[in-house]
Formats: structure tokens, C-alpha cells, sequence
């Protein structure tokens, strides 16, 4: 059996890229690697089994999206992803794009919630349950 491949898209610490590195260690996943918008990304200070790189959104969306291509990525998961994916990358990837969403959605979606902000939010409105979501782009 021939296992996907998935690149995986960061924009800070990478703690739900680990998290799904570490799950995929079975090989039923194989992580063709990370990137990441920020040169700043808490995911540099990570010892990984995958490369990490940067690039810049809206610069190098067309030869990123070659670079999968080639390297015969299928899938493409936004692991604490925070800029807008391109059309052509939605398109490639048609219904293999996920976002991983740190709250239970609806709730607590939108601009400004990301990491800390939604747990903060959580906690202040009182709830009882929190969780993730993971959803199709």
C-alpha cells in the first residue's frame, strides 16, 4: 500500500505538526515536509524527521505548489496555518486540503482566534467543553 503524501503548512510553534508527525510514525502518512510564512516560526526550534522551510505567501505560491506536484504531495494540512490559501492550491488539492482549528466551531472562528486567544476566550465565556476542529477547506 502507497501511503499519502502531505506537506504541512505552519505559521508558529508547529505543536500540531508534531503532534501529527508523532501519530503518523506507523507510515500510513508520510510527511514530505514542513512550511512555514514566518522566518520567525516557533517550528524552527524543533527537532523534526521532515524538513522545514520558508516561503512567502503570495511570492511563491505557484512554484510551491510545482515543488508538491513533483514530489507527488496528495494532500496539503494547515496545522496552525494563518494566512489565506491560494485559489490554485484549493484547486490542486480539491477536498485533500484540512485545517486543523484549535476550538470547537462555530464557536470561537474567525480573525483573532488562534493559540492562546481561543483557549483565553473559552475559559472567559464560562464553557464547560472545548476542543478542535478539523474541517475541509
Amino acid at each position: 500500500m502507497i501511503s499519502p503524501k502531505v506537506a504541512i503548512l505552519v505559521s508558529g510553534s508547529g505543536s500540531n505538526a508534531v503532534s501529527l508527525l508523532d501519530f503518523w510514525t506507523d507510515g500510513a502518512v508520510n510527511a514530505v515536509g514542513i512550511w512555514t510564512n514566518r522566518k520567525n516560526a516557533g517550528i524552527w526550534n524543533r527537532a523534526l524527521n521532515v524538513p522545514v522551510a520558508h516561503f512567502v505567501p503570495g511570492q511563491d505560491d505557484e512554484a510551491l505548489l510545482a515543488h508538491w506536484r513533483a514530489a507527488g504531495v496528495t494532500a496539503l494540512v494547515l496545522a496552525g496555518y494563518l494566512k489565506p490559501v491560494p485559489a490554485a492550491w484549493i484547486q490542486a488539492f480539491g477536498e485533500r486540503c484540512y485545517n486543523i482549528h484549535p476550538a470547537l466551531l462555530p464557536a470561537y472562528g474567525g480573525h483573532g482566534m488562534y493559540g492562546h486567544h481561543i483557549h483565553e476566550a473559552v475559559v472567559a465565556a464560562g464553557e464547560r467543553e472545548s476542543g478542535l476542529s478539523i474541517h475541509r477547506v
